[in-house]
């Protein structure tokens, strides 16, 4: 399948189950390197399929991605190959969809996972340092498993590797405390200007402290603290959203989470990000969907995608010259 998109607006349309999404997170692919959707990499092959290949044209350059079954991932940049490391951020992206509410009602993980994607694309050093981590971490759960297990264990090789996480954790809590800090009076702001609430929304980074393996770490052999166990909790007017707050006021949050890393994104990054908006339409009220346009529309941005089953819809609410993808 070949698309060109031209217009600063492009709207994919058909009925559901055509593969909007599908081409939605095609683009996701090529700026970030990786699904928003899914975590391994053949899952994106086609059902009796070996093989996926993508490939898109930006203005700074083209891409290409594939993954075939036995030979893995391939990642080329102008007719090079290249690692996922050193093309993230070169083309920012912020994708929007309706499993978002994750963020508020999901686990953890889901929280981190916004933090580190945004952070990722910003920051080369938070990126290496958050990889490096990772491998570091997948020794220490190995080594806390034979502890927990009664197995022989190099009693210096817990030690040198909690050495080298140490800094790593550091580094990367800080930098997540600092990305909270600069999100929330943003967030405050959008979320008031979208919904038409007054109720004053925050956020607090909660880290769990990285230290030597605790009793509890080597009976049970795995990682209990660190970054990887790092919490937000998001609260309106004091109270947990999760718990206390109504459907509308829940997803005028995430939409304002979301609108508040575009801002963050167009600051901190040279490069205007491509904005993905999946199912908008089905999951607002006309009310305020209007207010989210209007604030989108007023942002510096590369090109905004969003899916529709309407097309007269999308050409309505929007407004102006725009590409109509039909599936």
């Amino acid at each position: 399948m070949t698309c060109h998109f031209e217009e600063k607006v492009v709207v994919i349309h058909g009925l559901n189950g055509l593969g909007k999404t599908n081409l939605m997170d095609s683009v996701h692919q090529l700026c970030l390197t990786k699904s928003y959707f899914k975590s391994m990499e053949q899952h994106n092959v086609k059902f009796g399929c070996a093989l996926f290949t993508l490939e898109g044209m930006f203005d700074n350059g083209q891409v290409f991605m594939g993954w075939e079954e036995g030979r893995g991932k391939v990642i080329r940049e102008n007719g090079s190959n290249q690692t996922a490391k050193a093309l993230i951020g070169k083309r920012p992206v912020v994708m929007v969809a309706p499993s978002d509410t994750g963020l508020i009602l999901g686990g953890s993980e889901e929280r981190r996972k916004m933090m580190d994607r945004f952070l990722c694309q910003v920051d080369a050093e938070y990126l290496a340092s958050l990889t490096e981590y990772q491998k570091w971490l997948k020794q220490r759960s190995a080594i806390l498993k034979q502890i927990s297990e009664n197995s022989p264990v190099d009693p210096f090789l817990l030690e040198f590797t909690e050495l080298k996480m140490g800094p790593l954790a550091t580094l990367i809590q800080h930098r997540r405390k600092t990305f909270a800090d600069a999100l929330a009076p943003e967030l405050e702001g959008i979320y008031k200007s979208i919904s038409g609430g007054k109720e004053f929304p925050s956020m607090e980074y909660q880290p769990s402290e990285f230290c030597p393996a605790t009793p509890q770490e080597k009976a049970s052999g795995r990682n209990l603290v660190g970054p990887q166990a790092d919490e937000i909790e998001w609260k309106l007017d004091g109270f947990s959203v999760k718990k206390f707050a109504s459907q509308g006021q829940q997803k005028s949050l995430v939409f304002a989470i979301k609108l508040a890393q575009i801002q963050r994104l167009s600051q901190e990054n040279t490069a205007p990000p491509t904005l993905l908006f999946d199912d908008l339409f089905e999951k607002l009220d006309q009310q305020r969907l209007k207010r989210l346009l209007e604030w989108v529309q007023g942002q510096p941005f590369a090109q905004l995608f969003i899916t529709d089953t309407q097309q007269e819809r999308s050409q309505q609410l929007l407004g102006g010259s725009m590409d109509f993808i039909g599936l």
